[in-house]
């Protein structure tokens, strides 16, 4: 095989290669879908939320089946005994403040 037909193989490769990793880590992250409270409270009831976190009244998780949620809380007093009942993991962090 001709030397310049060796070259241009491999810095093809090469650029496959480079490209193909550039895909891979260039994934965009998908934003969480927004539910109503109340799609959030009954998901809970019926064991589909596995985990929660709780900052400030937003509440951020994932369903059973992993795909994430978002959504804001009004001040539920039984809210954190039902997800504990329901053996959710709950995370609860400060709330943002902005400047």
């Amino acid at each position: 095989m001709n030397p310049f037909y060796k070259n241009m193989a491999l810095w093809l490769v090469i650029a496959l290669v480079m490209v193909l990793l550039f895909n891979l880590f260039n994934q965009p992250k998908t934003s969480p879908k927004k539910v109503l409270f109340s799609e959030f409270r009954l998901a809970v009831d019926r064991g589909e939320v596995r985990e929660v976190i709780i900052q400030g009244n937003n509440i951020y998780g994932k369903f059973g089946d992993g795909r994430e949620f978002k959504t804001y809380s009004i001040n539920d007093p039984e809210l954190v005994k039902d997800l504990m009942a329901k053996r959710v993991t709950i995370d609860v962090r400060p709330d943002e403040q902005s400047s």
